[in-house]
C-alpha cells in the first residue's frame, strides 16, 4: 500500500513567516498554503491513478504487450512515467532487436530552425522547419523521418511510406520539387535502449504500445499528440490526458 506523506502546513507557516514583511499581512501565508494545497491535490491524483493502473494490470483490464515491440511502433508514456527525458512523450520506434532499440520522440518540439543545424544549404534559406528534440542521446547527431512515396537511396524503411535517413540529395529534392504528401521532419538526438531494457519498462508498465500511423507522425499539432492518443485507449486514461507535465506548476 501506497502511503502519502505527513504533509505540516505549520512548518510551512512557520519558514513562511520568517520571509514576511509586515505591510503584506497574512497574503503570503495564504498564498504558500493555498499552493501547498494543490499541489498535494495532484501529487494524491496521481498516486491514485497509479495505483487504478497497477490494479488493471492485475486485472488484465490493460494490456499493455497487446501489440509486440518492433520497428513502426508507437511507444506512449503512461502517466506513472516521471522520467522528465520522456515524460509524456510520444516515441517512433525506428528499429528494435536482440541489441537494443532506436526510437525518436514526436512531440518534442525546440526553437531552434533547421538553417541553423544545416546552415551551408541553400535551398533551405527561408524554410520555417523546426527541429525536434528526439530524444537524450547524441544530442547532436541529426536525423531525419521523411514521408516519401518510394523508398530512396540511403534510407531504412520504419512503416509504410515513413523512412530514417536518406542524404541531402533526397532533402533537396523535397524542398525544391515535393510530390504529393511528401515531406519531412529533423531531430536532434534520439532515444536508445539497451538489450533487454525496453521490454523490462514495458512490464514495469511505463509504456503503452499501439500501431504508428503516418499521418501522427508528421501531426502538425504535435504538443497535443499525448493527449490525443491518451485518450484513445479508454476511461481507464483519459482522466490524465490534460493533466500538467509538472504537477507542482498548479
Amino acid at each position: 500500500m501506497i502511503r502519502l506523506p505527513n504533509l505540516k502546513i505549520t512548518d510551512i507557516d512557520h519558514h513562511a513567516k520568517i520571509r514576511l514583511r509586515p505591510e503584506l499581512g497574512l497574503c503570503l501565508i495564504e498564498r504558500l498554503v493555498f499552493s501547498l494545497r494543490i499541489q498535494c491535490y495532484w501529487y494524491r491524483f496521481i498516486l491514485y491513478g497509479n495505483l487504478l493502473l497497477k490494479d488493471y494490470l492485475k486485472q488484465g483490464r490493460i494490456m499493455v504487450m497487446d501489440t509486440p515491440l518492433g520497428k513502426g511502433m508507437f511507444l506512449i508514456a503512461t502517466p506513472s512515467l516521471r522520467d522528465p527525458n520522456f515524460r509524456q512523450t510520444v516515441i517512433l520506434l525506428c528499429e528494435h532487436g536482440p541489441d537494443g532499440a532506436l526510437g525518436v520522440v514526436l512531440n518534442r518540439p525546440t526553437e531552434m530552425n533547421i538553417t541553423e543545424v544545416l546552415p551551408h544549404m541553400p535551398v533551405l534559406e527561408g524554410q520555417a522547419h523546426r527541429v525536434f528534440s528526439g530524444g537524450p542521446v547524441q544530442k547532436d547527431s541529426l536525423l531525419v523521418l521523411y514521408h516519401l512515396n518510394e523508398e530512396v537511396e540511403d534510407t531504412h524503411a520504419v512503416l509504410d511510406g515513413v523512412y530514417l535517413g536518406g542524404n541531402t540529395e533526397t532533402l533537396k529534392r523535397i524542398l525544391e520539387v515535393p510530390a504529393e504528401e511528401e515531406s519531412f521532419r529533423a531531430y536532434m538526438g534520439y532515444s536508445g535502449w539497451g538489450p533487454g531494457q525496453l521490454e523490462d519498462e514495458m512490464k514495469s508498465g511505463s509504456w503503452l504500445t499501439m500501431p504508428a500511423k503516418p499521418n501522427l507522425v508528421f501531426d502538425n499539432d504535435s504538443l497535443g499528440l499525448w493527449a490525443e492518443i491518451l485518450q484513445s485507449f479508454g476511461d481507464e486514461y483519459s482522466m490524465y490526458a490534460h493533466m500538467p507535465i509538472d504537477p507542482s506548476l498548479n
